[in-house]
């Protein structure tokens, strides 16, 4: 598998692990949790609905709650647009940006330790090692989990935010987050966070599958309270990894508060798909909104 082929992986991948992006998404029915949230300013509203990244058919909205907030909105807002952006500059950063070009290799800059373990998990892909030991420890850890995600079919191929924008012909589509944006929040990690987040990838290799599963059994429950248990239970087992929670989940909250209280200071409704992760906890964007004193009603 060529350079080129895995930065192609990537660039689809990035957007399951950190738009981890409002892709793929699962919709509860009426019998249970929406996980929808509509945030008032007095002047308008904006729905968020929240869900989760998951390689599943069953996407068919089914809630009329729902679907009633989707048609009162005038905007559609998604986490990004995957077709808005240029494929091949995308690639191009992530080689100037994940590729060494002073004379080192990834096995300079991280422990014994992790580089057998990281030998250990090529083993499991048809890779060339080679390929790996030229890329920064951030974009290494993000070709591994792609390649176990294509590996375990967690990949998705039908994606909601896609169902939504398809029926959207009067609404104006927007974006929350971009890819460009994520590529440099990643490439700006200081070199200690990369090799804790290529560790971080080693130690839980194997666990996504099972993670995602255990989320979509609370989701098809509609049982928010112990996703948001389960969810910050595991950040909090894990406290060697904070700073990268802090980084690609507290940092990308903030920005998409602020951006949705903008929306929140226009005459206009909107309706936001984000992944339900960043609803959750005292630093996820429900409680950053009710800080700043909105209004939220679930609905």
């Amino acid at each position: 598998m060529s350079i080129k082929k895995n930065i192609m992986i990537l660039t689809l991948v990035f957007l399951v692990l950190l738009l981890i992006s409002s892709n793929n998404y699962l919709l509860a029915s009426e019998k249970g949790n929406n996980f929808l949230w509509k945030v008032s300013s007095g002047n308008n509203n904006v729905y968020i609905m929240g869900g989760i990244h998951f390689a599943d058919k069953r996407l068919i909205p089914s809630s009329n709650k729902i679907k009633q907030a989707f048609d009162k909105s005038d905007y559609l807002v998604v986490q990004a647009r995957t077709n808005n952006f240029n494929q091949t500059q995308i690639q191009r950063s992530l080689m100037l940006k994940g590729i060494y070009i002073d004379g080192t290799t990834l096995k300079d800059h991280i422990s014994n330790q992790t580089y057998r373990k990281l030998n250990n998990s090529l083993s499991n892909y048809n890779l060339n090692p080679i390929q790996i030991y030229m890329m920064k420890p951030w974009l290494a850890a993000l070709t591994l989990t792609s390649l176990q995600m294509e590996q375990e079919n967690l990949l998705a191929k039908n994606r909601l935010d896609k169902y939504f924008i398809k029926r959207a012909t009067n609404k104006k589509i927007l974006e929350l987050e971009s890819l460009p944006y994520l590529v440099q929040l990643l490439s700006n990690l200081d070199p200690k966070t990369q090799k804790l987040f290529l560790s971080s990838t080693l130690a839980h290799e194997g666990s996504i599958k099972k993670f995602m599963e255990q989320n979509l059994n609370f989701w098809e429950k509609g049982d928010f309270k112990n996703l948001q248990r389960y969810f910050l239970n595991t950040r909090q087992e894990h406290p060697e990894f904070e700073k990268l929670y802090a980084q690609f989940w507290d940092k990308r909250n903030q920005a998409m508060a602020s951006k949705i209280e903008g929306y929140l200071n226009s005459s206009k409704n909107y309706f936001i798909l984000v992944e339900t992760g960043h609803l959750l906890g005292a630093k996820g964007i429900l409680n950053l909104l009710k800080n700043k004193n909105y209004k939220i009603t679930e609905l």
